[in-house]
């Protein structure tokens, strides 16, 4: 059945690249024609946020990767969605963002992802992995240039799938989990961005906070 309203969940507690992501697939599904709301599960009310899950009929989550899993803000929300919530005839996607330039290390919370769908009734369409998020720098899809060309060209693919009411297909997932850069440019990028943060911060990297003495 193909869906008329979408309701986009931005599930970062500061925002930025998971609502870039939200924004831009919820642009998308709308110029196709769906009627789409997007919101923060952080900070909202729970009643507004179930009266949005029920005028939609299909939720996309999108989050960004801790601990190998979803935020612990976030996991606490979706928890009482599933108390108080029947997602019978309604379909559930997520699209995760990850720090490893490796975007299958977000396997584990996609597979949580669909677990919560499951068990809330959701109709389950699959999940999309993006890694080396911190790129983005917390900007718009559409200022992030031709970096971003192959997760845009699967996000393209993906809104075509839930407009038809089908499964995200393997070209999308394939498409937005390909490397934005090479793996030891990313490293590098990393590994500056790391000691930046500590200079800023006053942290010492390389301080030995205890020493080991031989007996």
């Amino acid at each position: 059945m193909k869906p008329r309203t979408a309701l986009l969940l931005n599930g970062s507690p500061r925002r930025e690249n998971s609502l870039a992501l939200a924004s831009y697939l919820s642009e998308l599904l709308a110029e196709k024609g769906l009627e789409c709301e997007t919101m923060q599960a952080y900070r909202t009310p729970l009643n507004d946020l179930l009266s949005a899950l029920e005028k939609a009929e299909v939720v996309v989550l999108s989050f960004p990767l801790y601990v190998d899993s979803l935020p612990g803000g976030l996991t606490q929300v979706l928890e009482e969605i599933a108390r108080q919530f029947d997602g019978q005839g309604r379909s559930f996607a997520a699209v995760v963002n990850c720090g490893f330039p490796e975007s299958g290390q977000a396997a584990v919370s996609l597979g949580i992802a669909e677990s919560f769908a499951r068990t809330v009734g959701f109709r389950w369409l699959g999940g999309l992995s993006m890694g080396a998020g911190p790129s983005m720098g917390g900007r718009p899809i559409s200022e992030c240039g031709g970096m971003l060309r192959n997760v845009i060209a699967g996000l393209k693919v993906a809104a075509d799938d839930i407009v038809q009411g089908d499964e995200i297909s393997d070209e999308a997932v394939r498409l937005v989990g390909m490397p934005l850069v090479p793996h030891l440019v990313y490293r590098l990028m990393a590994g500056q961005h790391f000691r930046t943060q500590a200079k800023k911060n006053g942290a010492k990297i390389y301080d030995r906070t205890y020493e080991w003495k031989r007996r």
